[in-house]
């Protein structure tokens, strides 16, 4: 979801979509998940779309991390 809006234009929507995919996976998934990874992916194009560029660059770098493990 986060995706389409980001490029849809919709960014703070975006970013909302993505806090939320974020903490649903930390509350009820495992942490080492892909699919956490992904939305930290995308939280990360979300911010970066906006603007916030250290904000993006601290979800990539969890996105990478989270990523490299299911590697």
């Amino acid at each position: 979801m986060a995706y389409v809006l980001t490029r849809g234009g919709h960014i703070a929507e975006a970013i909302a979509a993505a806090n939320r995919a974020i903490e649903i996976f930390l509350r009820n998934s495992d942490p080492d998940a892909y699919a956490l990874g992904m939305a930290y992916t995308n939280q990360g194009e979300a911010l970066n779309a906006s603007g916030k560029h250290a904000e993006a660059e601290v979800a990539f770098r969890a996105a990478l991390e989270n990523l490299t493990r299911n590697a």
